[in-house]
């Protein structure tokens, strides 16, 4: 549990961007889901994309996310910074996303973050894949991987294989 201890900026902005993500997950704005970073429930002739718009005031519906793509778009809207690109290139995607995420999250916490939401067994999250067996369900992982980051101060504990049994 965190302590009462005040935050540093950047720690503070990753609890604001879960908390928000969270949230939007709760109220079906974002739908957890597997290999893909964002994708728009509507097709993308409604929505209005655009280079010259913020992509908090594009009108994008409910959109399945990862874990990455869920933290984006919280962090796209709470700081107003991000434009409003599409691109159906997973490539594209994964960098675009990434180096956005990079201005509060460190690239290790990423990729932590997204190996255990894919269940996705790397040097950085060697029981990811057993994480990922114990809750099943896209909504329930994303839902305890955002609480670990909000309960850590902004930075996602790994779990241990203690942590997860039984299965």
């Amino acid at each position: 549990m965190l302590s009462k201890k005040k935050l540093d900026k950047r720690a503070a902005e990753r609890v604001a961007i879960a908390k928000d993500a969270l949230a939007w997950i709760e109220a079906g704005a974002l739908i957890p889901s597997g290999m893909c970073y964002i994708n728009p429930v509507r097709e993308d002739d409604q929505i209005s994309w655009s280079a010259e718009k913020q992509l908090r005031d594009i009108e994008l519906g409910p959109c399945k996310v990862c874990a990455k793509g869920a933290l984006f778009l919280a962090k796209a809207v709470r700081y107003d910074n991000v434009v409003g690109i599409q691109s159906s290139d997973q490539l594209y995607q994964r960098a675009y996303i990434g180096y956005e995420l990079l201005e509060h999250f460190d690239q290790d916490q990423l990729k932590m973050i997204e190996s255990y939401f894919e269940g996705w067994e790397r040097s950085w999250s060697p029981f990811a894949a057993t994480f990922k067996l114990k809750y099943p369900d896209h909504k329930q992982r994303l839902t305890i991987i955002l609480k670990n980051i909000i309960e850590n101060g902004g930075t996602m504990v790994p779990y241990s294989c203690t942590d997860l049994l039984p299965l």
